[in-house]
């Protein structure tokens, strides 16, 4: 069980600053669909008293945002840092100027502030009761919507890979309360869950889920139980072998799915053996690389790279269509933003930090939210989706930071 924290009132703004974060998009996404099936507000009305609560929340809690940056110098380089790799790359890439200014401007504005709010959480107790409220408004928000219209969340011949991703946050915050609390209820949630996820269609959110699941095992292996992890890394995968294996069931649920307007792609993909392969992104690693290689010592700067591969690809439509030719895959993405020497050596200090932490003793519910947001701010990035846009990733980022000078401060006091 967590173990439960003093609540200072005041200190809920922040967490609710941190809980908006990370649900926010979901939320607004998932509501709008729900009340737009029933009713149209003029003028995107649902959208915008969603936005005024969030900014309230915000401003209440800003000032000690505000102050506990001015004490973490280590997030004021960061961003500064940031910022300044960011504004090179516009004024030196003068040739797509217009392309870039949108980019960085998403960038600087909607996702890298929130390395700023997550450094400055301190309730990580509420934080996960939030957190795991939300997720459970989340998935009945979802149910709600296939009642209403099903067409609004599974396509029969294709996928939402958007709805999928969003739930994704329940999903891995069901798996960690199931791991470590063994309620009843987060078993149930998590199973209706990851089936949802399956018949929405998208691999990318299902193998996050596999691999969230692999790597609380291999983290809990170091805490003095090795007979366990080896029963359950084997449990699972001779689990997986026979859910696999067995077509006669997989065809059932294919044919379940054809029936009532859900996707099969999942379950197909899986019978046929080609679960993991991907033909296109198969040949956006191999022009990423390329252009990797191209340049070695100082990459293409933040955004530029999908310009790159975006002629490489061939296309023929408008410069504004290489918004979405990003690698897929954020090692390589470091890599073609700042060069291979400086992303190995970005790289190296991320796994550093994060071995840092959990080799030194500090507070268990501050671990496990780390691990939530390693769930899904960085598994969904080694095959899915650009980290200069996801605010999960940032949010990861500035726990990170605090986490690291927690438990770095904690083994100096202990020496």
């Amino acid at each position: 069980m967590i173990q439960k924290k003093v609540n200072n009132p005041y200190e809920n703004y922040v967490t609710l600053t941190a809980v908006f974060v990370v649900v926010a998009q979901s939320i607004i996404s998932i509501t709008n669909t729900f009340l737009r099936s029933i009713i149209q507000l003029p003028y995107k009305l649902d959208t915008i008293l969603i936005y005024i609560l969030f900014g309230v929340i915000v401003f209440l809690g800003i000032s000690r945002l505000i102050n506990r940056l001015i004490n973490n110098k280590f997030v004021i380089i960061v961003v500064v840092t940031i910022v300044i790799s960011s504004l090179i790359t516009i004024l030196f890439k003068s040739s797509a100027t217009i392309f870039l200014l949108n980019v960085h401007f998403k960038f600087l504005i909607l996702t890298l502030p929130w390395i700023i709010v997550s450094s400055g959480l301190r309730d990580y107790y509420q934080f996960y009761k939030y957190l795991y409220f939300s997720s459970f408004i989340i998935l009945i928000s979802f149910f709600l919507i296939y009642l209403i219209n099903p067409q609004n969340i599974f396509q029969e011949y294709s996928y939402n890979q958007d709805h999928a991703y969003l739930l994704l946050v329940p999903a891995i915050v069901f798996i960690d309360s199931s791991y470590y609390e063994k309620k009843f209820s987060s078993f149930i949630f998590l199973f209706i869950t990851a089936i949802t996820l399956v018949l929405i269609g998208a691999r990318g959110p299902v193998l996050s889920l596999i691999l969230f699941f692999l790597i609380i095992l291999i983290v809990n292996i170091k805490k003095g139980n090795p007979i366990l992890f080896f029963l359950s890394i084997t449990t699972f995968f001779i689990l997986v072998l026979i859910i696999m294996n067995s077509f006669g069931i997989v065809n059932h649920l294919i044919e379940f799915a054809r029936k009532n307007g859900l996707s099969s792609r999942v379950l197909e993909r899986i019978i046929e053996g080609n679960f993991l392969i991907d033909k296109t992104r198969v040949e956006l690693y191999s022009i990423g690389i390329n252009i990797m290689f191209s340049n070695p010592l100082l990459g293409t700067g933040i955004g530029y790279e999908r310009i790159l591969i975006w002629r490489n690809i061939g296309s023929i439509n408008n410069i504004s269509d290489a918004i979405g030719w990003y690698p897929h895959n954020i090692f390589l993405e470091i890599f073609l933003h700042y060069g291979i020497l400086i992303g190995l050596s970005l790289i190296f200090l991320f796994f550093y930090s994060l071995n840092s932490i959990y080799r030194n003793k500090i507070n268990k519910i501050e671990k496990r939210v780390l691990l939530i947001f390693i769930g899904i701010g960085f598994i969904p990035f080694l095959f899915s989706g650009s980290y200069i846009e996801s605010s999960n990733f940032f949010f990861l980022l500035g726990l990170i930071i605090y986490q690291y000078n927690t438990s770095s401060l904690t083994k100096r006091n202990l020496n």
